[in-house]
């Protein structure tokens, strides 16, 4: 059975809308990687805070605050990125796991495709 998962390391899922696999990934048999700035997460895209060490004679002629926009600038402009998620030990069903009697019926509700609000987000429903 395929829920049957025996190895947590073994895939990786993209969510993505069937719509845009079958327009764009098999055609092509290619992923694309976006802006970082464009990723659809409302935790990703926000202004990042970084922490950094100035050597002593920058501090005089620094505008931190122009540095760190600028370093969120150039990071979300310039960085692409790809979106995965994997499985977790919780989706195992395996029969140590069984043995141990944790929960392996539940597991294939863990899996890294069985996420509804991933899909929501990012499957187009």
């Amino acid at each position: 059975m395929w829920y049957m998962l025996q190895d947590a390391d073994r895939y990786v899922y993209h969510y993505t809308g069937a719509a845009v696999l079958t327009d764009h990934i098999l055609p092509g048999g290619r992923l694309r990687f976006s802006r970082f700035g464009n990723v659809n997460d409302p935790r990703e895209s926000k202004n990042w805070v970084f922490n950094y060490h100035m050597v002593q004679c920058c501090l005089e002629t620094a505008d931190e605050d122009q540095i760190k926009r600028d370093l969120n600038l150039r990071l979300k402009d310039s960085w692409h990125v790809g979106c995965f998620v994997s499985d977790i030990y919780e989706a195992l069903s395996t029969k140590q796991r069984e043995d141990r009697g944790e929960d392996i019926i539940g597991a294939m509700y863990e899996r890294g495709h069985s996420r509804p609000r991933m899909w929501a987000q990012y499957g187009d429903n």
